[in-house]
């Protein structure tokens, strides 16, 4: 852990740096270098944390062999759907503090954000038919017909980080491709993503609001291919269902994060690209990635600056 912090903020720290028009003063320099560290503490804190239960099941070799692993247990199902439960507390309890605490609280759509019941919020996101009860369903029938590949099936004492970073990457690509088709052909934008366009300034629990087609034509769809195109373990894919989730979540708040700058020099999501797509209702079809909106020509309309949220 205190290497990938070490890592992880050497990499904040450049990026900022490289960012920068000109070299800093050294009283700029001090003032750069601790406010890295402490987006760098927030940002390790948060995804370290979402990614709770499987590093910790990775790390006790004696639970591992008091598994169950046989193809016919569901011990692997319920590890996978309890991992993306309390990846979803994560991000829930962080918003509120992030909402609460902030003093720097920057709302990406300041002219056109509601306030809303946070409780409220909270129950309708976890309960909403076409959010975590359709992925539910999906995922419990997938596993218990026994029609995951069978590398699903597995528990090897490791998360392969190269397969979980390929399969959010593909199941991008797939997903950018239906997000696309959804907006060129209009009765299939009417019948599907039309009902998620009704935010126009959405915040982080309207995610995964809108309709049961819209869910399957550009959640399930791309979950579906990804998991036959790219095989991991049970550790890999609880790991993948926490980032996954999480990103879809994050990426509709209302506010910036620390790790924002920093996501968006790589090529990562951000809350103002979506709300970019959701304001203007073209480019930035990217959810987690921003690559592919970059090799179709997607993202110059955010690029270019010409129209910009408000």
């Amino acid at each position: 852990m205190i290497l990938t912090f070490i890592l992880l903020y050497t990499s904040f720290l450049s990026t900022r740096l490289l960012l920068l028009p000109s070299l800093p003063s050294p009283s700029s320099l001090v003032s750069i270098v601790y406010t890295t560290l402490k987006d760098t503490f927030i940002t390790h804190l948060f995804w370290s944390s979402t990614l709770l239960v499987p590093l910790l099941l990775t790390s006790y070799p004696d639970y591992l062999e008091k598994i169950d692993k046989s193809p016919e247990s569901r011990h692997g199902l319920y590890l996978g759907l309890f991992t993306v439960a309390v990846s979803q507390i994560i991000v829930i309890i962080y918003h509120k503090i992030h909402l609460s605490l902030s003093t720097t609280r920057t709302y990406i759509q300041k002219s056109t954000h509601e306030e809303y019941n946070f409780v409220g919020a909270v129950i309708k996101h976890l309960t909403n038919l076409e959010g975590f009860i359709l992925l539910t369903t999906y995922l419990s029938l997938y596993w218990i017909s026994g029609c995951m590949p069978s590398s699903y099936y597995t528990y090897q004492p490791d998360i392969p980080w190269f397969r979980v970073f390929a399969s959010l990457l593909i199941t991008d690509l797939i997903q950018y491709i239906m997000h696309r088709i959804e907006h060129v052909i209009p009765s299939i934008y009417k019948e599907t993503h039309k009902p998620h366009h009704v935010y126009k300034s959405p915040n982080l629990f309207n995610a995964f609001s809108g309709s049961m087609g819209d869910t399957t034509f550009m959640i399930l769809i791309p979950l579906f291919v990804s998991s036959r195109l790219i095989g991991m373990n049970v550790w890999g894919y609880m790991t993948f269902g926490s980032l996954y989730s999480t990103f879809l979540t994050i990426i509709h708040s209302e506010i910036s994060h620390s790790w924002d700058p920093y996501f968006k020099a790589w090529g990562l999501g951000t809350p103002e690209m979506h709300h970019y797509h959701h304001r203007f209702f073209d480019g930035n079809y990217g959810h987690l990635f921003v690559y592919w909106d970059w090799v179709g020509k997607t993202s110059e309309g955010y690029r270019s600056e010409k129209r910009k949220l408000k």
